[in-house]
Formats: structure tokens, C-alpha cells, sequence
């Protein structure tokens, strides 16, 4: 298995816009996708969180290299916060880009990985699985295809 790119970084943020206003306006990031709570509904079934707005950015990508990004999901309402990822603000985790996600998928399945999700296409059109680490911390593998959201 041979790795791409050190894809993207991700962070849970409090307030989205502040954070845009930060990578973007302060450190220059170029803001190249971005998924609101109403879209996520309509590719993937998930309610919009209590106290979100259908056209509130959810999810937004910045670039800060070539195809590689920082990922930032806005915070959910206290209410809707059921697990470490939903609680935690700031990181959450790093995504490694492969040449054949099957392949990589077959010889980490193979070796007797722990997979926390299983190979799927993504609502960004990018191919992704999860791994735990042996500590059981997540991380994802992914492989862009010509519609990933984020290289258009």
C-alpha cells in the first residue's frame, strides 16, 4: 500500500464562521467545499441536528495544499452530543490518501486491521474507510475520484 498525501486534518469547531474568518481571512486558506445540514439530509438520510439551520454549513474543506485540506465540522447542540466525537471540540482526526483504496482496503482487512467503518463512497464522492489504531484511535483512508467534491 503506498501513500499519497497526508489528505486532511480534521477539527470540531464552536463557531464556523469564526473559524472560516480565522483560516481563511487570517491565514489565507482557500475555502473549496463546504456541505450544509440540509444536503447532508438529502445525501445521507441524517436528521439536521435541534437547533441547526437547514442551510448551516456543516462541513466545510480548505484548502491548504495540493489536494490536501483542513476539514471542519460545526458543533451540534448540547443536546444532540451522544459520543467523544460529537463532545469533543478541536481535533478529531487525520485522513491518509491512497493509490487503490480496494487494494488497501483488502491488505489492511488482510492483516487483521480493526476497520471502525467498512469501504463506502462518501456524500463528497470521495471512497473512505475508518481504522482504529491498537489505543483505538479512528482514522480514515481515503481516494478521490474525478467528482470528490474537494478537487473540483
Amino acid at each position: 500500500m503506498k501513500f499519497q498525501h497526508l489528505a486532511h486534518i480534521a477539527f470540531r469547531v464552536k463557531d464556523m464562521d469564526r473559524a472560516l474568518d480565522f483560516y481563511c481571512g487570517t491565514l489565507g486558506l482557500r475555502k473549496v467545499y463546504s456541505m450544509t445540514h440540509g444536503e447532508r439530509l438529502e445525501k445521507t438520510g441524517h436528521e439536521i441536528p435541534q437547533g441547526a439551520n437547514y442551510d448551516d454549513e456543516w462541513i466545510v474543506f480548505l484548502e491548504f495544499g495540493d489536494r490536501q485540506f483542513i476539514e471542519l465540522f460545526s458543533a451540534l447542540p448540547q443536546a444532540e452530543m451522544t459520543d467523544y466525537n460529537d463532545k469533543h471540540i478541536g481535533y478529531l482526526h487525520f485522513c491518509l490518501e491512497v493509490e487503490d483504496i480496494h487494494a488497501a482496503y483488502e491488505e489492511l482487512t488482510a492483516k487483521g486491521a480493526t476497520i471502525f467503518r467498512p469501504l463506502d463512497l462518501g456524500p463528497d464522492h470521495t471512497w473512505q474507510f475508518w481504522v482504529c489504531d491498537p489505543d483505538g484511535n479512528r482514522f480514515e483512508i481515503c481516494q478521490y475520484t474525478d467528482a470528490s467534491k474537494e478537487l473540483l
